[in-house]
């Protein structure tokens, strides 16, 4: 009897022996999935992380757009606070600042590393756009009041749409920079739209078109300045 016992606590030990074994492995097991778990979520955590950061421009480029976007601004102001400065010169003044503007986005455009082939072809060809209009107006080509207007209302245009595009396509951007230069970008949109429709539709404006043209250009100075501020480039830091 005291044998069967003794066969009977034994297996019943050995079996205990085992399941504690298996239980154990189980919750090593369960540990090495959780502890793996884990890493991977702070993997994925810290790759998102890591591609909200945006890339510092070098301090020479910053301090570039800093400058410019100081220049629509100091610019704009000037132009509509000196009654006197006449629309010729007014015109003069933007035309160079486009050209100023022509030449930093085509200097973007050589300078982007890992933007595709049709971005950067897009900047390029609206900042040789830019020049292209900043030139032509300041060598005084004969043009019209008109098509003074309407070059000046379509590089507002395009600097409003890239502005859009550059918002909307690149992830680098946090959304509250993203949102400011959605937000500058159609305010751009609609004065060059605004600042041309007098000319073709019987529409009367409370402002003339100078002016307009000019809180465009002021507009695109504090998006200069924000750029150049912040830092912000399309390249990311790679994991």
């Amino acid at each position: 009897m005291d044998s069967d016992n003794s066969s009977y606590d034994a297996e019943k030990a050995k079996v205990e022996a085992e399941k504690a074994k298996k239980d154990q492995q189980k919750k090593a097991e369960k540990q090495v999935a959780d502890t793996r778990k884990q890493e991977e979520k702070e993997e994925k955590k810290a790759m998102t992380k890591q591609k909200r950061i945006p890339y510092k421009l070098p301090l020479y480029m910053r301090l570039f757009n800093l400058v410019v976007g100081l220049l629509f601004i100091g610019a704009s102001l000037f132009a509509l606070a000196y009654e006197e400065l006449t629309v010729v010169n007014t015109v003069l003044i933007l035309a160079a600042l486009l050209g100023i503007s022509g030449v930093l986005r085509m200097l973007n455009a050589f300078y982007e590393k890992d933007i595709g082939g049709t971005s950067r072809l897009i900047r390029f060809l609206i900042g040789a756009f830019l020049v292209v209009v900043g030139v032509l107006i300041i060598l005084d080509f004969g043009f019209g009041e008109d098509i003074l207007y309407l070059l000046l209302a379509i590089s507002l245009f395009l600097l409003g749409g890239s502005r859009i595009l550059v918002a909307v396509r690149h992830k680098a951007h946090p959304w509250m920079i993203k949102l400011i230069h959605m937000v500058l970008g159609a305010a751009l949109i609609l004065i060059s739209v605004a600042a041309v429709l007098p000319q073709y539709t019987p529409v009367e404006l409370p402002v003339d078109i100078i002016t307009m043209i000019v809180l465009g250009f002021f507009v695109n100075g504090i998006s200069r300045f924000i750029t150049g501020l912040y830092g912000i480039n399309e390249n990311r830091k790679k994991v």
